[in-house]
């Protein structure tokens, strides 16, 4: 203490922070930026399951209608499979809006407006111009776009590298293997519900539903492996109910398909069957997301906890540091006392306390900086009060109605003896939004809780957007009851900007035997019903619920390796015609798989799988190479498919610079640019057709006239060729407005000093009406099916 007399106080005061406050806030700060980081990454998987959720329910809407479409391109005649169709649409368009308004990333957004172009392609009556088979496979191949997605955002939130075991078990489950157990199971019910509809089974088409009843088997014990040591209560239970439902779908599919002895069932009524099991998956997907995002917010309100507890610490520290210094203060003059009062205040919790400027000297100012801090950390102190509390409410209400949430909801069933869960939904909700605007759609909102809120008091909750849920007691609910409700809330208009609106409500009840959370998703069951039905109100009891639910081609992945190896790559070449001179110049490369079996595969059973394999690039420089090999002394050209993967990537950029340079007639080849993958820089494309014309190629862009009409592009490409889209082609004969587009084509073509070509030229008058419109060449089935190249030679030459 005699040293510390001998210095000044500013030295004291350099001496005490040096040793102390540094050191201290640098540990807070490193403590308390740990906490916010971890609170941010918790809040970043959180927010990645709800764009999950999202992206699920686009999957589920995209299988049904593929599968009520491939039933009724089929053949199917029952009017209920079209009208479903027009309403899932319906559905579809606005969910696709919801999702692409909703997202923040743009490049996500991108994608998703990109998906829903593709998606409106195959929408009534649009779809129409392809084939049954074709119209399943881009479904598919859109399905498995959001599958994709769906485990790139899982990854990109960190939702399947959390640091806790519980979390990645179900990631794992949730956001990557379910999804792809549905899409098997989709793909079994709308295949299998096709060819019913069709009458006959060919098999080839046997052979997939082989293929996809082996998948189905095996991604189910996947599953079953993946989740068999997570111990959150309920999941073995849904688990068990969910393999059930496959099992049955299972046997269902062996009767009817593989057994050799074809049952007889009406194709609806195998695919309602199969929507069980679908269903049943996807109610199993929902538990188990549940599971993983209320896992990941008590994780993250504990951290929120710890975070406020070390802010609470420091400053508490701080007061103890603060008096700490009084103390010292108090060696040179008396003027401490007022400040070790302050610091006794501060130390008890008293924020409010200040401090008398006794000397106006260095005390002073010191006494100054202490009332400063004081009123600093009462400030903190009363933000973190008013944090709490915020975080609370908005745990536990809607901000928009002030009602109880689903949390609540989820925490208070459990305490009634027999519960009644009844879900109301405004189901003319988003053309109320569409018509008069969110705001209105808001304010409608707050007055039907209002009105609920009046005929059962203490009694409602908001689940979401515009659903509404009542808990009950048994005794309390009566349909009667509940029906006069919703009859005396429509009979009622709503007033929005001076305007009256009407309402639509409907309504999905389960009665259970005791409170669950289960409870509330089998009443989410029952309104989605009502809605599908179109019934005011559908009530279930949770005794009599259905058994309902979904994974993958492993078999053909096998298929394709061992092709891949064995040599059983098979090229098919079909002729293509220069109008002007009835003769037979060039054929397009086309590939197919032999399977052991002696099958033939085509493309859209096997590229997908290529492209997610990795083994697309290994089948594409095959086929380079294969064909330039056929046709190296042949006085022929040839066309050969890329991709935009073939166009990026190094290997295939390479294959196709090395085979060329041994190729004695380069000007003899045309590359096809395909639009089965969307093309993400055209930069990209633009330099690889640069460098093949300086080799001495044409390039043709596939399709014209369906997906790839951006003219700006296709100015800048400098393509040799347009192949007109066959959708149009083959409506040449019947539809006007075919025959005009097809005009504008060949115009904009010759403008462009642009060849063209006719696809899908199936009989003699449509060559003749092609000519007529001035069409350069022509491909089709008129002019020759697709043949080996043995075949090839002994025909042409």
């Amino acid at each position: 203490m005699e040293i510390l007399k001998r210095i000044s106080l500013k030295k004291r005061l350099i001496l005490l922070v040096l040793i102390f406050a540094v050191p201290f806030q640098l540990l807070t700060g490193y403590a308390i930026l740990t906490g916010v980081n971890k609170v941010t990454k918790l809040n970043n998987e959180i927010k990645g399951i709800e764009h999950a959720k999202r992206y699920t329910n686009l999957i589920f809407l995209l299988q049904r209608h593929r599968g009520l479409l491939y039933i009724y391109m089929n053949g199917f005649s029952d009017p209920k499979v079209k009208e479903e169709l027009l309403k899932l649409e319906e559905e579809m368009n606005g969910y696709f809006e919801e999702c692409i308004e909703k997202c923040e990333d743009e490049e996500i957004k991108r994608r998703l407006e990109s998906f829903n172009k593709e998606y409106r392609e195959l929408k009534l009556p649009v779809v129409l111009k392809l084939r049954p088979d074709e119209a399943f496979r881009l479904h598919t191949d859109l399905i498995e776009r959001f599958i994709k997605l769906l485990r790139s955002e899982a990854i990109k939130h960190g939702i399947v590298t959390d640091p806790n075991v519980k979390v990645r078990i179900l990631a794992d489950a949730t956001l990557l293997e379910l999804p792809n157990l549905v899409e098997i199971e989709g793909q079994l019910r709308g295949l299998g519900s096709g060819y019913l509809a069709k009458g006959e089974i060919t098999p080839e088409e046997r052979g997939r539903i082989v293929d996809l009843y082996s998948s189905l088997n095996s991604y189910e014990n996947l599953i079953v492996w993946t989740l068999k040591n997570a111990s959150l209560k309920g999941v073995q239970e849904e688990l068990q109910s969910t393999r059930q439902s496959i099992q049955r779908l299972a046997a269902i599919v062996k009767t009817l398909f593989l057994t050799g002895e074809e049952g007889r069932i009406n194709p609806l009524t195998y695919f309602n069957e199969a929507t069980q099991t679908v269903n049943r998956t996807f109610l199993f997907y929902d538990f188990l997301s549940l599971k993983l995002e209320k896992f990941l917010i008590r994780v993250r309100n504990g951290a929120v906890a710890e975070l406020t507890l070390t802010v609470l610490v420091s400053a508490a520290l701080s007061g103890v540091a603060l008096l700490f210094i009084a103390k010292i203060y108090r060696l040179t003059t008396a003027s401490l006392d007022e400040l070790t009062r302050v610091a006794n205040q501060v130390s008890k919790g008293n924020f409010k306390v200040q401090a008398k400027i006794v000397v106006p000297d260095e005390t002073g100012e010191v006494a100054k900086a202490l009332n400063f801090a004081v009123n600093r950390v009462n400030e903190t102190v009363r933000e973190l009060r008013r944090t709490q509390n915020r975080l609370k409410k908005l745990l536990y209400y809607d901000t928009l109605t002030n009602l109880p949430n689903r949390e609540k909801l989820v925490e208070e069933v459990k305490k009634l003896r027999k519960p009644v869960i009844c879900l109301i939904d405004v189901t003319n909700f988003r053309f109320i939004n569409e018509i008069y605007g969110e705001k209105c759609g808001d304010e409608i909102l707050k007055e039907l809780a209002y009105r609920l809120s009046s005929l059962f008091p203490g009694r409602v909750y908001r689940l979401y957007s515009d659903d509404f849920a009542l808990m009950l007691e048994g005794e309390e609910f009566s349909e009667k009851r509940l029906r006069e409700a919703l009859g005396s809330i429509e009979a009622k208009p709503f007033h929005c900007n001076g305007l009256e609106v009407s309402v639509s409500l409907t309504a999905g009840v389960c009665i259970g035997r005791e409170g669950s959370e289960k409870l509330i998703n089998h009443a989410e069951v029952a309104l989605n019903e009502a809605r599908e039905q179109n019934r005011k109100v559908v009530i279930l009891k949770e005794s009599e619920l259905p058994k309902q639910t979904y994974r993958r081609n492993l078999e053909l992945l096998k298929e394709l390796q061992s092709a891949l190896k064995e040599n059983r790559i098979l090229l098919l070449y079909q002729p293509i015609l220069n109008n002007s001179t009835d003769r037979v110049e060039r054929f397009e490369a086309l590939v197919r798989i032999k399977t052991k079996n002696g099958e033939i595969l085509r493309p859209n059973e096997f590229l997908p799988i290529a492209v997610r394999a990795k083994l697309y690039h290994e089948l594409s420089r095959q086929v380079i190479t294969r064909a330039l090999a056929d046709f190296r002394e042949l006085p022929f050209g040839v066309s050969i498919n890329l991709g935009y993967p073939d166009i990026t990537s190094k290997e295939t950029k390479a294959t196709i610079t090395e085979t060329l340079s041994r190729f004695p007639n380069p000007h003899r080849v045309t590359f096809e640019i395909l639009e089965s993958y969307s093309i993400e820089s055209y930069q990209q494309v633009r330099e690889f057709i640069k460098e093949v014309k300086k080799l001495g190629c044409s390039i043709a862009v596939d399709d014209f006239g369906a997906g790839f009409s951006n003219l700006k592009h296709l100015i800048e490409l400098q393509v040799d060729y347009l192949k007109i889209d066959g959708s149009i082609i083959s409506r040449l004969l019947k539809d006007k407005e075919a025959q005009v587009l097809c005009e504008a084509i060949v115009s904009l073509a010759q403008e462009l000093k642009v060849k063209t070509v006719a696809e899908f030229v199936s009989s003699e008058e449509l060559l003749r009406k092609v000519k007529e419109l001035k069409v350069d060449y022509s491909q089709g089935n008129f002019i020759g099916k697709p043949m080996e190249i043995e075949k090839v030679k002994k025909l042409f030459l």
